[in-house]
Formats: structure tokens, C-alpha cells, sequence
């Protein structure tokens, strides 16, 4: 009994409630009915908790998508209960874990909402007070946006109000940096969505807990390629670099959707670049330790042997050279095994402008004017199979490396005609580059970002360690910085609907292999799945942090799939894909004459009294069925019903 009363008064001074695995040694009488109280005791204060969130939704004083399914008949399964500096309730719901997290476990121990705000003053608020949690500078106008991210009960309710229960609700979950973090940053790919939510309580996706046991480090090879993996996706977001203070694994966990890294389990700890200088710059201190923001920072160190790779962009692949091959007109498009069809074909291919492109290329790399990670491998032997050849608004030259298929674009033919980069300083040259890419993307990258931005565009840099550019490393940047498919599948690749760029050699790209749409026809020959995909990727396009993306050229030939990637189309041209910001610069103030004169492309505005073309009337769907009379949607594939 004294164990029974000494457990009561551990549950009531730390109301912290903790069921620890037992051993068979252990199980006594007297033990079995201390942990049946304890396991009672967590049972009856997690009923509590969810009894008063239950009641106010009854009562109307708080909403949530997940509210009606959490509180219809109020028969919950428990598995587990924690409340500490934050309240975690596991719960089953059918053959499904939910989780739910709050800082607080009643909606009266948050702030309330000042209930004489207008619309447009409560989104204001909410504006501020994410802006100032990440610091990310969205502008006003992104706040429909902002407020459909972080309430979808608004995208799906397009033109009715919030009510007072939604917004004390969502200014509840505002107060939580956590909520904020996951539901505005699904992109970075490494915090789990939010499922739904009920009051001041969210629900993440239920994520795989990894716990480094003794087992674990048979595997160090295998964990260091999930934990780099992730923390290169740290280091890569847009706008700035995540940064993580807590580095332990109880905090990491494996999710279905990212079979090759880790995804966050707990987000308080999780601050972008600005956010954490915010908090660092200007605070007093005595010592370091004052300068310290951290629970628990433990080194992690794996030994780990890096395999004898020589060819950096793709390892363990077979060499694109052939030995004993010297390069000349002829040897283009020679292979030992090739079909009769693939034969054929390369016999019509244009080989004189084949081989005066590519030569070029490589003399101009042999002599030191331009570089790129991938110019050593293609120019190593010049022994090069090619399959195809496109040369109109842009270049396009499909190549065989090993059993992969590569392609190489650009949309300028030389790196000769731009401004002279020799006289510039590192910080003059990387100014430019912010310029740029703020110009293409209006996506409002600050001046102290240039050199996370210098290392997204050109990774080189980031293996040199942070070294100056050279002549050619600049001359062949500014030459791709010239071609905005670059800049958009280069900044954002964590869109999910661009493919990531390979590498890079003069003012050529190499975007990762994407198979066709019209290549796989047999695959897509159910219209339910083309639909699936389609709607799967214009969800991305309307979701896009900053801001959505426009696509103003809505053919399916500008689609295709990755491989492994069968839940949506990613799109193989983006030369027609548009920030929002970027195509209300292009089309605002306009002058024109009829509504024909503010097009682009597929995206439509209209010509207002002052004969000056308005912001973009139409949306990515209505595009997309506009589509149909140019037989690449056909009627039924893409119907008005998707709209409701």
C-alpha cells in the first residue's frame, strides 16, 4: 500500500503519467495493482481532458475537422497519456494511431481572441503572429493564402466566414510554435503533416519512433544516410536554413511517405535562420552558455567508410565511356547492342550539329571558360550515345549514360554574351545572384541569405567549402541564372512538382529522369488515374509556400512521372510556371485593349476602364479544362463536378 500511496503523490505533484515496460521478475501482487492504478489513473485524466474539449465543441466554443469523428460517441481507446511541458494523447481510432498534441489541455489557458475584430483585422493578427514566429516576411497579400494553409475548412468552404469557434480555435493553435511549424512547412519534407484538428489540440500523422538501441548500430551506415539526408533538407529550405537545437533521436522518427530519412516527432526546437538570430542577436550575456538556446545537445558520431566512387554525380553507375573510342562525328550514337528502332532513328539524328554542339562545350571546358560538375564526365573521352536531338526555343540533347537516359537543356546557345564577371567581389557577385533569382521568383530572399542561396544554386560552392567562385564558375552560373526553368527547379525542388537538377556543364542542366506521360499510356489507361495524378499535382501548385504557383501552360506533354512516384505528375517544362507574385508583376499595369491582351499563355486577366490588364481571373483547374477543346484533356476526364 505504500507503493500505492507514494505513486499518488508522484501522479499529483508532476501530473505526469508514465507506464514503463515491465519484466516478469517484477510481477508481484502488490506491483500488478500499483500499475493497474497508475494505468487507471492515466485513463481517467485523459478522459477528463478530452470530456472538456468535448463539451465546448457541443457547446459550440471551438471547431475542427477532426472534432465531429473525436467526439461522436466518446468511447476512447487510451494507449497513452503524457503532461508535461506539452499534453500528447495516443489514442486508437479503428485500426489507426492518432496522436493529439497541446501545450495546454483546456482552451481557457490560452489567450482569448478579441471578439470585436473584422475579418480582415483577424487575419492581420494571424499574418503578424506567424511572421513573427518564422520570420519569413509574407507579404499582406498573401494572407487568403496563409489562412487556407493553416484552416483548409476554408478551401473547402470558398466565400463563408470563419466563426467565432473557428477562430478561437486557430488563434489557440497559433500560440503553439510547433503547429505553426508543421502546418506551414509541410514542404520541407522533414515534419510530418497535420492530419486534422479540435480546439487547441492538433493531430500529426503518426510517425515510426526511432530509439537508437544496441541492435541499431549494425546499421551505422544505414542511419547516417537517413540522419544526412535529413539535415540536408534542413539545410536546403526556402527560404533560409531550418535550424535544430534539440539533436536527439527520441525526437526523430520514420515516416511511410520518406523511406530515406528522418522526419521531426517533436518541432519546438525547430527555428528558421532569422527566427533564431532574432533570438540570439542582442541578448545579454556573461558566457557562451548564456548564448545557448538548447534542451539537450548530444555529439552523435558514426564511423562510417565512403565507397571509392569516382564519378561524384551518380554513383556506382556504369561509365557513359566506352574504351578504345576516340571522339569524332562518327563515333556519335554508337553503341555495341542498339534495336533496329533505335537504330533508325539516330540514322535521321542531325550529327553535324550534335557534334558541333557538344565539341563546343567541351573545348570551351578544356580551355577554362566554363565548368560544372558534370563537364569531367561528359567530356572525358567525348565517346557519347545519343538518342535524340531537339534544338528550337531550347536545346535539348538526350543522352545514354550506362543503363540511365540524361537529358541536357539550355535555351542559350553560348556563354559568350554577358556582362564582364572578372572584376567583381565575391559579395558584388553574389548580390547579383539574389537579384536575379528575386526577380525571377519575387519570392523576397534577403541580402544576408546570399551565400545559402550561392550554395543552393551553384552546390559547388558548399564542397569548396565556402572558396570564391572562378571566372568560369561564374560565367557558367550567370548563364544558367539567364534561364528560369533553371531557377525554378533549382530553388524549389521540395515543391514536389519540379524534378531536382542532376548537375551541370556551361549553360546546361540536367534534370533527374522523368518518364513521358505520353510514354506510359498503358499505365494511365484508366481516366480515374489520370485524374488522381492531375488533381494531385495542382493541390501542390495551390499550396507552394511562399505562394502558389501559376501554370499558364496546361498540356499533358508537359508532365510526366518520377520513377517510385506514382501519386502525382511532375512537370518536365517549366518555362510557362509562375509564382504568384511573379504573374500579377507580369500582368498588373499592362496597357492593353481587349481582354486578349492579357494572356500568358493559358493564364487569362482581364483589361479593366483604365485599359490596364488586372491581376489573374482564372485558376491552375479552369485551366485545365480550358484544355479540352485542344483534345488534351478530353470532356470527361476533367468535369466541372471536380470543382464541388
Amino acid at each position: 500500500m505504500f507503493l500505492i500511496y507514494l505513486a499518488c503523490i508522484i501522479i499529483s505533484a508532476n501530473r505526469t503519467l508514465c507506464i514503463m515496460d515491465t519484466n516478469e521478475s517484477m510481477t508481484t501482487p502488490l506491483f500488478n495493482e500499483v500499475r493497474c492504478f497508475l494505468v487507471k489513473s492515466r485513463d481517467f485524466r485523459a478522459s477528463e481532458v478530452l470530456s472538456e474539449l468535448c463539451d465546448s465543441f457541443d457547446a459550440g466554443l471551438i471547431s475542427g475537422d477532426s472534432c465531429s469523428r473525436l467526439c461522436y460517441n466518446r468511447e476512447w481507446k487510451i494507449s497513452d497519456y503524457y503532461e508535461g511541458n506539452k499534453v500528447v494523447l495516443v489514442m486508437k481510432d479503428g485500426g489507426q494511431t492518432a496522436v493529439y498534441k497541446s501545450i495546454h489541455p483546456s482552451i481557457k489557458d490560452f489567450p482569448a481572441v478579441n471578439g470585436k475584430l473584422s475579418y480582415d483585422e483577424f487575419t492581420d493578427k494571424v499574418l503578424e503572429l506567424v511572421n513573427d514566429e518564422l520570420r519569413l516576411g509574407w507579404p499582406r497579400h498573401y494572407k487568403k493564402h496563409l489562412m487556407e494553409t493553416l484552416w483548409p475548412t476554408l478551401r473547402r468552404t470558398p466565400g463563408e466566414s470563419m466563426s467565432t469557434a473557428d477562430r478561437v480555435s486557430l488563434w489557440a493553435l497559433l500560440q503553439q510554435p510547433e503547429f505553426i511549424l508543421f502546418r506551414i512547412l509541410p514542404l520541407s519534407r522533414v515534419t510530418p503533416k497535420i492530419i486534422g484538428t479540435c480546439g487547441q489540440f492538433y493531430s500529426p500523422e503518426a510517425l515510426v519512433a526511432f530509439r537508437m538501441k544496441g541492435y541499431y548500430m549494425n546499421l551505422k551506415g544505414k542511419i547516417l544516410v537517413h540522419i544526412m539526408g535529413t539535415l540536408k533538407l534542413f539545410h536546403e529550405f526556402l527560404n533560409e536554413p531550418l535550424q535544430w537545437c534539440d539533436v536527439r533521436f527520441d525526437n526523430l522518427g520514420l515516416s511511410a511517405d520518406y523511406p530515406k530519412r528522418f522526419v521531426m516527432m517533436d518541432g519546438d526546437m525547430v527555428y528558421t535562420e532569422s527566427r533564431l538570430r532574432a533570438a540570439f542577436e542582442g541578448r545579454p550575456c556573461a558566457t557562451d552558455d548564456d548564448c545557448r538556446i538548447v534542451e539537450l545537445f548530444i555529439y552523435v558520431v558514426l564511423s562510417y567508410e565512403k565507397p571509392d566512387d569516382k564519378m561524384e554525380p551518380w554513383k556506382n553507375d556504369v561509365p557513359i565511356f566506352d574504351s578504345g573510342h576516340g571522339w569524332n562525328e562518327e563515333s556519335i550514337g554508337e553503341k555495341s547492342e542498339v534495336d533496329t528502332n533505335e537504330s533508325s532513328k539516330k540514322h535521321d539524328l542531325n550529327k553535324t550539329r550534335i557534334a558541333e554542339v557538344l565539341g563546343d562545350l567541351c573545348s570551351s571546358f578544356d580551355e577554362g571558360l566554363i565548368s560544372g560538375d558534370l563537364c569531367l564526365r561528359l567530356c572525358y573521352r567525348r565517346t557519347w550515345v545519343v538518342v535524340d536531338y531537339y534544338e528550337g526555343n531550347k536545346t535539348v540533347l538526350v543522352m545514354k549514360d550506362g543503363d540511365r537516359t540524361v537529358v541536357y537543356k539550355s535555351s542559350l546557345s553560348a556563354t559568350t554574351e554577358f556582362p564582364d564577371l572578372k572584376n567583381l567581389t565575391d559579395d558584388e557577385f553574389s548580390e547579383m545572384v539574389v537579384d536575379i533569382v528575386n526577380d525571377e521568383l519575387r519570392l523576397g530572399f534577403p541580402r544576408h541569405y546570399k551565400k545559402h542561396l550561392l550554395g543552393m544554386v551553384w552546390p559547388m560552392f558548399h564542397k569548396s567549402h565556402g572558396q570564391s567562385l572562378t571566372i568560369a564558375d561564374r560565367t557558367s552560373l550567370w548563364a544558367l541564372l539567364q534561364q528560369p526553368e533553371f531557377i525554378l527547379f533549382r530553388i524549389i525542388p521540395f515543391s514536389g512538382v519540379t524534378p531536382r537538377i542532376i548537375g551541370t556543364c556551361g549553360q546546361y542542366y540536367v534534370p533527374e529522369e522523368v518518364f513521358p506521360f505520353h510514354t506510359l499510356r498503358l499505365y494511365f489507361s484508366r481516366e480515374y488515374k489520370i485524374i488522381e495524378l492531375t488533381m494531385g499535382t495542382l493541390k501542390l501548385f495551390d499550396q507552394f509556400i511562399n505562394e502558389p504557383l501559376q501554370w499558364c501552360d496546361a498540356r499533358l506533354d508537359n508532365f510526366g512521372v518520377l520513377p517510385g512516384l506514382k501519386k502525382r505528375f511532375v512537370l518536365m517544362d517549366a518555362d510557362m510556371v509562375y509564382t504568384q507574385s511573379r504573374l500579377r508583376a507580369e500582368l498588373e499595369g499592362r496597357p492593353c485593349l481587349t481582354d486578349a491582351d492579357c494572356r500568358i499563355g493559358d493564364c487569362k486577366a482581364t483589361c479593366t476602364v483604365d485599359m490596364t490588364c488586372s491581376d489573374r481571373v482564372d485558376t491552375n483547374l479552369e485551366v485545365s479544362r480550358n484544355r479540352r477543346s485542344h483534345g488534351l484533356f478530353s470532356c470527361h476526364i476533367l468535369s466541372p463536378s471536380l470543382d464541388r
